[in-house]
């Protein structure tokens, strides 16, 4: 999970001056157990359960797409759990893992 700390700080002429830091801190990593994937016809959506994160994308169908992008779009988020994110999640492994297994849905059927 990323958290926000704040430090204060000293400056040369004695004032103090609050600084926000970014610290990473040991975020989790998604699993396949995580999502729940639902293919249709024009699209995917990877739903990330632990946040009820929703990944929608659509089919590609130009030819020259598909063999630039693979068969689906980038993803559209849509966060609808309490916390509005990954929570303790990395983000960017959420959303490649839910783009691998949208991916691999559609070249399955």
């Amino acid at each position: 999970m990323s958290a926000l700390g704040q430090k204060r700080t000293l400056l040369r002429d004695g004032r103090a001056r609050d600084f926000v830091a970014l610290r990473m801190m040991n975020l989790k990593r998604p699993t396949e157990n995580d999502f729940e994937i639902n293919v249709a016809s024009g699209g995917v959506e990877a739903i990330f359960k632990p946040t009820n994160s929703h990944y929608s994308f659509n089919r590609l169908v130009d030819e020259k797409d598909i063999a630039r992008f693979g068969p689906i779009s980038t993803a559209r988020v849509r966060h609808a759990g309490a916390t509005g994110d990954t929570a303790d999640y990395s983000s960017g492994d959420v959303e490649a893992m839910a783009l691998r297994l949208a991916s691999d849905a559609v070249r399955r059927r």
